[in-house]
């Protein structure tokens, strides 16, 4: 009965975290990558892999699908197809579907990892999660390299429980996913290879040390072989992705952007190398690091009423966003699950870095907040932090319901805060991507601690047309200094997609309210 109880529970779930999606976005306008993302999706189904854009990947196919589909019933049914089928709402369905099978994927892990009631906690977590339920309503690929994540690092589990060729195969297919997803998702591969290390560090000091039957010979054997089928299975279906599109070009033929494309390719031992990888994906990893450093395909990045210029950024932009933009209840649970482990045994280095819960869901967190805030530029909002969320999630749940649910009083705690997280997020309903938490409780200067996709990416603009309509006398993003009932973008306000010296002036005025969070409202006299 409890097995039955538990699948009703995660049914309910999975349609309770749909519903959300699917009414919450389905009148909202495109989102500013959106377009991009649909129209590098219809290429790779044209088969065409070219690459028009920096950041835009193979996976968004899956959100060309509908469109491909809308087309077909067209020549099909010429004036008799339902405009409505045409509506670009139902290309975003397809990353909603596979939010709900990471939710299904969340439960699964987390039971195996620390039993039944706990995997419910972090069903229920992952599913109010308002970052998860903003971006998995769209055609992008954060949700889809969130995944990549999350089953990488699950794939990888499962692989190291019970090493056979076919959980090899599953742990290569979540790898190249994910490369193919995002391409932050390419340290991926050096971090795996941390975690193995970490993970047979001890078995290998056994075996050479002869304490083990096995012969250092017969492992290292074992081990080349294994490596040796996921790097090709791995380069196979990577490829596939991109058809094949440029494979094994040297180095020396690509006319790479960034400084840091161009010195390897001078280096004699790279330049006459075949890359094998297709060229797109070499080209975009290139465009991307180059964009990065110069700002070219984004605006100013800011954070608590500063701007720094395109190209440069804020180290702690990520911590400020983790601590805005996650719920508290949330965030409270992981600290105090942080706590419990630390406290575990008196835990010391060596201990916790041959544990099972810090290689698969701590260290990866912390390597990709650590490469989000030291080594990349690109500080963009929360959704580059999804692919920490899962993890977090996993962790904060497993460990501290088996603390609180031992007495009465951490159960009610428990379910305060499950409740708190409900309310918190319920309460921005439609406009989860604007979500903010308590910390921000005035949210019509939500806009003054962090703006970009954090804030406004362009999806509420039909709020604005009806405010528009509603109140003629609006002055709306004004070129000078001027008085009256003032309409400003948040991102141009914040100084994002504008000079940030040019609405200085108001910037220093009281915030009045704001259209959708995304439009802010000033009465200046």
């Amino acid at each position: 009965m409890k097995g039955r109880g538990d699948k009703f529970a995660v049914l309910a779930l999975c349609a309770f975290m749909f519903s959300l999606e699917i009414f919450s976005i389905w009148d909202k306008s495109l989102t500013a990558d959106e377009g991009a993302h649909a129209h590098y999706g219809l290429n790779i189904l044209r088969g065409d892999s070219s690459r028009f854009d920096d950041s835009k990947m193979p996976v968004t196919a899956l959100n060309a699908l509908p469109v491909v589909a809308a087309q077909f019933l067209k020549g099909l049914l010429g004036d008799r197809m339902p405009p409505v089928l045409s509506y670009y709402g139902f290309a975003r369905i397809p990353t909603m579907i596979f939010s709900v099978g990471l939710l299904l994927a969340v439960h699964c892990w987390a039971r195996r990892l620390y039993g039944r009631r706990p995997a419910m906690l972090a069903a229920f977590l992952f599913a109010l999660c308002p970052n998860i339920l903003a971006h998995s309503r769209l055609m992008t690929n954060d949700i889809y390299a969130t995944g990549g994540v999350l089953l990488s690092m699950m794939s990888l589990d499962f692989y190291v429980r019970r090493r056979s060729l076919p959980r090899l195969l599953v742990l290569s297919a979540s790898v190249a996913f994910a490369a193919v997803s995002k391409f932050t998702c390419v340290f991926l591969y050096p971090l795996l290879l941390l975690v193995l290390v970490l993970r047979y560090a001890r078995p290998c000091a056994r075996i050479f040390s002869r304490s083990l039957p096995l012969s250092p010979a017969k492992f290292a054997r074992w081990a080349f072989l294994h490596l040796a089928i996921f790097a090709a299975s791995n380069l196979l279906l990577v490829n596939s992705a991109y058809f094949f599109n440029g494979s094994f070009r040297a180095m020396k033929s690509c006319q790479f952007r960034s400084a840091e494309f161009k010195a390897m390719a001078k280096v004699p031992i790279f330049s006459s190398l075949p890359l094998p990888l297709p060229a797109p994906m070499v080209e975009g990893l290139d465009w991307v690091r180059h964009n990065e450093r110069t700002g070219g395909t984004f605006g100013n990045i800011y954070m608590l009423g500063r701007t720094a210029p395109k190209g440069e950024g804020f180290k702690l932009y990520y911590l400020v966003t983790w601590l805005f933009k996650v719920p508290i209840p949330l965030q409270i649970l992981f600290y105090l699950s942080l706590w419990l482990y630390a406290m575990e045994k008196r835990r010391r280095v060596p201990s916790i870095l041959l544990d099972r819960d810090f290689q698969l869901l701590l260290l990866p967190a912390g390597f990709f907040l650590l490469l989000l805030s030291l080594v990349l530029d690109a500080q963009l909002g929360v959704r580059y932090l999804l692919v920490c969320m899962p993890l977090v999630i996993i962790f904060a749940a497993g460990r501290s319901f088996a603390f609180l649910s031992v007495t009465k009083a951490g159960g009610l705690l428990l379910g305060a805060a499950c409740l708190w997280i409900f309310c918190s997020t319920i309460s921005y309903y439609p406009h989860f991507l604007s979500y903010f938490n308590e910390l921000s409780p005035d949210r019509k200067n939500n806009w003054r601690i962090l703006a970009d996709s954090n804030l406004d990416w362009g999806q509420n603009q039909k709020y604005l047309v009806e405010y528009a309509k509603a109140n003629p006398d609006i002055i709306y993003n004004p070129e000078l200094e001027c008085k009256g009932h003032i309409v400003v973008e948040a991102n141009r306000l914040a100084g994002i997609t504008c000079p940030p010296e040019k609405y200085a002036w108001l910037r220093r005025q009281r915030t009045a309210g704001h259209i959708a969070y995304c439009y802010i409202v000033f009465h200046v006299e």
